[in-house]
């Protein structure tokens, strides 16, 4: 029998497998059960309820500069930076501005107040102006960016270590335009640069994509293997066409996936929403599973037409839809559509069996115990 890193790693090869690995997001349900993310929560969770294969994620050893709203960045020597804080009634309003050696830049950052639910389950702060706006703050925004010399990993090496054989730890790593650029740059302003502006668009996916390169470089460098590739805010569905995916983020995706696998490791490519149009774009740059794969009505994911075009040369990953069937459906609903998603793929090779996102916090215990009493029944 085989452990769950090594069913893993060989779904992920698309080798044979003693059973489909089941690796669901769960954050939300190791807090409910332990009030933990740790890895020990899941460890606890595979042997006192039930078995599944964890697959944890680790952040980079440094506070992304881009995403963060009110952590401190001690390592920006030449930057002063100022915060002024507004209360609103279910949010604050925050301004950041950033004094740099080329001049200043500001940014306007909605941070919801705790339990403001319309802004979701999970809210993340929420920009409304952004720091890029002319060509002028690209000089500026280069003074942000961490140092990658010295960054230190021994945490995930740690992670890596405890988990063992019980799971697989990835290192988090984004895109260009997305938790990084996709955070200092206005997703849509970009999409009109696009057409408008071309010089600046590709001026500033030049500058984030190099150090996007840079972060797999170092990472490699210190020994991570195992990487979850981000590059959702470059998806269909967040507006790209799919020729654009192919023009401006294919080249970097490819570049990125062979310095991994010339480096031994593999590449769990994370695009939620739409897909069905721009696989066979991930599949040519050589990504070892594309997640999440999310059937209709939330995406457009069609596992028997996927598995035939491309189930020789990638793994899919997700495929649960964790919040018409998981969340809002009967254990009976939650039952046939892992049995239906596991017939359509046909054996047990190149598949995952995960969830769309994660499980949701408002999912009863009644259905998440249906969930992976499916998941291990049919897999």
């Amino acid at each position: 029998m085989m452990t769950s890193k090594e069913r893993l790693l060989a779904a992920m090869r698309r080798e044979e497998v003693d059973k489909i690995p089941l690796a669901p997001r769960m954050t939300n349900v190791t807090l409910r059960y332990y009030r933990s993310t740790d890895l020990w929560a899941y460890q606890k969770f595979k042997k006192e309820y039930f078995d599944c294969d964890p697959t944890v994620v680790y952040e980079l050893p440094v506070i992304n500069p881009f995403a963060a709203c009110i952590e401190p960045l001690d390592y920006l020597n030449d930057v002063d930076i100022a915060l002024e804080y507004t209360d609103k009634k279910d949010h604050f309003l925050i301004k950041r501005t950033f004094r740099t050696p080329a001049g200043t830049i500001s940014e306007k950052v909605i941070l919801p107040k705790p339990g403001t639910i319309h802004y979701g389950a999970n809210p993340n702060p929420h920009r409304v102006e952004h720091l890029v706006k002319s060509p002028e703050d690209l000089d500026k925004i280069r003074y942000l960016f961490p140092k990658l010399d010295g960054l230190n990993f021994s945490k995930y090496h740690h992670a890596v270590e405890e988990m063992g054989l019980d799971g697989l730890t990835q290192i988090y790593l984004p895109g260009p335009m997305d938790t990084m650029g996709g955070e200092a740059c206005s997703t849509e302003q970009m999409m009109v640069d696009y057409y408008e502006r071309p010089e600046f668009f590709d001026a500033i996916l030049k500058i984030f994509a190099e150090y996007s390169v840079g972060l797999v470089k170092t990472a490699l460098e210190n020994g991570v293997r195992d990487f979850f590739l981000v590059y959702f805010y470059t998806s269909l569905s967040a507006g790209w066409s799919p020729k654009i995916i192919t023009e401006k983020f294919y080249p970097i995706i490819k570049k990125q996936t062979e310095m991994i696998h010339s480096g031994g490791g593999l590449v769990d490519y994370y695009d939620d929403g739409r897909l069905m149009d721009s696989v066979d774009i991930f599949v040519k740059a050589g990504v070892d599973v594309i997640e999440t794969c999310s059937p209709a009505p939330v995406g457009d994911f069609r596992l028997p037409e996927a598995k035939e075009r491309w189930g020789n040369n990638v793994t899919f990953k997700g495929l649960i839809d964790m919040i018409n069937v998981i969340a809002l459906g009967t254990p009976a609903d939650i039952d046939k559509h892992v049995q239906d998603i596991v017939t359509q793929n046909g054996d047990k090779r190149g598949m995952i069996l995960g969830t769309m996102d994660g499980i949701r916090p408002e999912t009863s215990d009644e259905n998440i115990a249906a969930y992976f009493s499916a998941a291990n029944k049919y897999r």
